[in-house]
């Protein structure tokens, strides 16, 4: 299990790109601090991993004001019961301002398959995203690897 914090301070900073969902009028020029919080879940037994996390973030301009309070998270349950293959089941949420009266609550679920590649370090992902609201499902293919 794992907490984090982490706090910034923003002058000038367009955040419109990065929450679209909001008026541009309140995240493009936005003065203030970005705090945000962050808590962890990962348990293992045999061939099943569960991991999580929720975050909560607030975004508060300049004179203590709270412009933005967005929260996410995800449940993700991994099944290795073949060699280098892993099955995937992941839930997930977002709200990108939970102080807003138009609320646009997004929740996706993934079915997928990761395929290890020789060494530990490389994996393959094929995942189907069922999306949300009118957001149109996505077939993913990624190649990933760690340093």
């Amino acid at each position: 299990m794992g907490l984090s914090a982490a706090y910034r301070h923003d002058e000038d900073v367009n955040f419109s790109k990065a929450l679209p969902s909001l008026s541009a009028n309140q995240t493009s020029h936005f003065h203030g601090n970005d705090e945000r919080y962050n808590a962890e879940f990962l348990g293992s037994s045999g061939n099943w991993r569960l991991q999580s996390e929720v975050t909560y973030a607030e975004f508060i301009r300049g004179g203590g004001t709270r412009a933005i309070e967005a929260y996410g998270g995800y449940a993700e349950l991994v099944c290795n019961s073949i060699r280098h293959l892993d099955m995937v089941v992941k839930a997930e949420t977002f709200d990108p301002d939970t102080r807003s009266s138009v609320r646009n609550i997004l929740h996706d679920y993934t079915l997928g398959l990761n395929i290890q590649l020789p060494g530990i370090r490389h994996r393959v992902q094929f995942d189907y995203v069922f999306k949300s609201g009118t957001t149109p499902d996505v077939l993913q293919l990624q190649y990933q690897q760690t340093f």
